[in-house]
């Protein structure tokens, strides 16, 4: 019985095993083309999960594939060669990746010559299967007209890798700061171009529109923003390389967005960050281009023409199984294709862009109507933020079962699972509150920087005066922003805050929404020391964040209660740090976070300090800002791929605003500092 089963599976899969592998690799295809953009705005494990295993698996099978094809070549009958032979090609397009993923990461795009000599090898593979099964017959025809969409997609996946790696490793493509290369072709000066347009003229149509800088902080239409954010992405796009900006650019830069209102501020910040993400991770750098354009058009209309070949081809003496595996193959490929067109190439922004440029005046006001309101409507990045508190982690550590831990280790996933256990969470509200906050600061910073404070890093906020009658608090935070002890004193910050806020004191209608703004990017740093260290100074904070949490849960644990809240568990722990905790305090961060908690609420009588108007939307927002100097550009990018994160976008709006010291400013080759800089 077993032997006859055995005979029976191996047959099966003699049978299926090629036809699985070209199906599912047409699926892995779909998939990728559906999910590739959505994960520049959606920021869950899961979307990134699927699309990795899709990523690294796509490549794998069809290279797989076309080496099954070319070992089982004259095995079977003559026709059933020749009608395996067209997914050859087939492979060769599904090897090409589609239009909203080339890279799933910064690496892939170094990885260009790999892949160029593995575009070598499987063309070549592909056309030893198309030789052998050669016989001149029309089905041979349209095996060899499919190797030109094969050939060519592959080979813009290897040309998009090339040239998104070196916008890593070069700088521009210009000679200077007003020669810019555009899309589509040809290069402009588009300081002088934008010089040349009458200021009292300002059309919003997407097929004719002119660009005014604003006056007084006025909201620009997402028409304006797109074309402004462009001209800003080609300067500014060199920051993600540690290149030069010359002072005429910055100060271009400074000037718009200080006239410019938060929400278009940060609206523009989205468009800059999503043309970079096009460059680095989608074939977005030779789809629109003329030569892109008229290569699509090439793989578009040989497909479609291969398949209307195909239908009026004689099938009878070939394995109907086959068949009607090519034909979901050609019905995939054009679908795809048209669905990429229509998305990505006509419904993005670089076409809305492209458009409104040239002004193209037989599109209808209808379809362009249809154009704006997707482009108002347009998802760009996730709009909430990570979140995490360590109190919360730790009540819900104690409380969770003990089966789930058993099971974990069991299977040796506890350490895997380690971060996601301490429950990381998305907190979407209050953003508009929170991005006028960080704006407002920033642009008071740039508006009002003085010569004796130019050197003065992190920049001062709103309400450091009063903070400086605060001995201790104020000491506190000058030692805040210290490389080694960045961590801590996320730590502790966020431990005084948690308390602080569960408290609730000092609360009035003029001061909420600054507390919970403040919790907030309380937790978001607590989110960014556990999830992403990368992006914070060097130190070990990680290591005091598993100390503390080990603190925090032992005296949980000691109440011997699971149903603690989260209020009376922040009176446990301020009840744990008056009595006795540990050996040495000093040492504990736990400790230093309960005590600055006692000072903050005692800061009211003794210093006359509002702590959520004052210190701690303050200390939040040197911390917030000195992460986002401190983390490189190319680390930036990286996340990019990954939804982004808030400290990028607040890292960019710095740059423009001339508030950070990553960006060294020229002009006529000579190093200038201006004021509000510091080396």
């Amino acid at each position: 019985m077993m032997h006859v089963l055995t005979d029976w599976i191996e047959k099966f899969w003699e049978e299926w095993e090629l036809r699985a592998m070209v199906l599912l690799s047409l699926i892995l295809q779909v998939i990728l083309i559906l999910l590739g953009k959505r994960r520049k705005y959606v920021s869950g494990n899961w979307l990134q999960i699927i699309l990795w295993l899709c990523y690294m698996s796509a490549d794998s099978l069809a290279t797989f594939a076309l080496s099954v094809l070319s070992w089982t070549q004259g095995q079977h009958g003559a026709n059933e060669s020749i009608a395996k032979a067209i997914w050859a090609p087939f492979l060769l397009l599904h090897l090409g990746s589609p239009d909203t993923i080339t890279a799933y990461s910064l690496e892939d795009n170094e990885l260009w010559l790999r892949h160029l000599l593995g575009l070598v090898f499987q063309v070549s593979v592909a056309f030893y299967v198309f030789l052998k099964s050669w016989v001149g017959s029309r089905f041979s025809i349209l095996t060899l007209l499919m190797f030109v969409p094969g050939i060519i997609k592959y080979g813009e996946k290897n040309w998009a890798l090339r040239r998104a790696s070196n916008s890593m490793l070069s700088p521009r493509d210009d000679k200077g700061p007003n020669n810019r290369t555009h899309f589509m072709g040809g290069k402009k000066n588009v300081s002088k171009k934008l010089q040349d347009i009458p200021e009292a003229k300002r059309r919003t149509n997407i097929n004719d529109f002119r660009l005014q800088i604003p006056v007084d902080q006025v909201d620009l239409s997402d028409a304006e923003i797109l074309h402004k954010a462009y001209h800003f992405f080609v300067i500014f796009k060199d920051l993600f390389t540690g290149h030069i900006l010359s002072i005429q650019e910055w100060e271009q830069s400074k000037s718009f967005f200080l006239q410019t209102s938060w929400r278009s501020s940060f609206k523009m910040i989205e468009v800059e960050l999503g043309f970079m993400f096009d460059v680095l991770y989608t074939k977005a750098t030779l789809a629109y281009t003329y030569v892109g354009f008229f290569l699509r058009l090439v793989c578009l209309a040989f497909t479609i023409n291969s398949f209307l070949l195909f239908l009026t081809l004689e099938k009878d003496q070939y394995p109907d199984m086959d068949i009607i595996t090519t034909y979901v193959l050609f019905v995939g490929a054009i679908t795809l294709e048209i669905y990429s067109a229509i998305n990505i190439l006509i419904f993005s922004d670089w076409a809305f862009l492209w458009l409104s440029q040239k002004k193209i005046k037989m599109i209808p006001t209808i379809v362009s109507g249809a154009m704006e309101r997707r482009l108002t409507c347009r998802k760009r990045w996730p709009a909430s933020v990570g979140q995490c508190s360590i109190i919360t982690c730790c009540l819900k550590d104690i409380s969770s079962t003990v089966i789930v831990g058993v099971v974990q280790k069991l299977f040796c996933i506890d350490k895997v699972l380690e971060k996601h256990r301490w429950y990381m969470i998305s907190n979407a509200l209050q953003q508009d509150e929170l991005r006028k906050l960080i704006f407002q600061q920033l642009k008071a910073k740039a508006e009002n920087m003085t010569l004796e404070e130019k050197d003065t890093y992190p920049f001062p906020c709103t309400g450091d005066g009063v903070l400086r009658n605060n001995n201790y608090i104020w000491h506190l935070i000058q030692n805040t922003l210290g490389e080694e002890n960045f961590g801590k004193s996320i730590l502790i910050w966020h431990i005084a805050t948690d308390i602080c806020y569960e408290s609730r004191f000092h609360i009035s209608s003029a001061t909420e929404s600054k507390r919970e703004l403040s919790k907030l990017l309380s937790d978001y740093m607590m989110y960014l020391l556990l999830m992403c260290p990368f992006m914070l100074p060097e130190g070990n904070g990680m290591i005091r964040f598993r100390d503390t949490f080990a603190e925090v849960k032992e005296v949980f644990e000691k109440t011997k209660s699971s149903k603690l809240d989260k209020s009376e568990a922040c009176k446990k722990l301020l009840e744990s740090t008056k009595v006795n905790f540990g050996s040495n305090t000093s040492e504990s961060v736990l400790f230093e976070g309960c005590r600055l908690a006692e000072r903050l609420k005692r800061s009211k009588e003794e210093a006359n300090l509002d702590v959520w108007a004052e210190t701690l939307p303050n200390v939040w927002m040197k911390m917030v800002c000195h992460a986002a100097d401190k983390c490189t550009g190319t680390i930036h990018a990286q996340q990019l791929k990954r939804g982004g994160e808030l400290l990028t976008h607040i890292w960019l709006l710095m740059a423009h605003l001339g508030l950070t010291r990553r960006v060294r400013f020229t002009t006529e080759g000579q190093q200038h500092k201006p004021n509000c800089l510091k080396g």
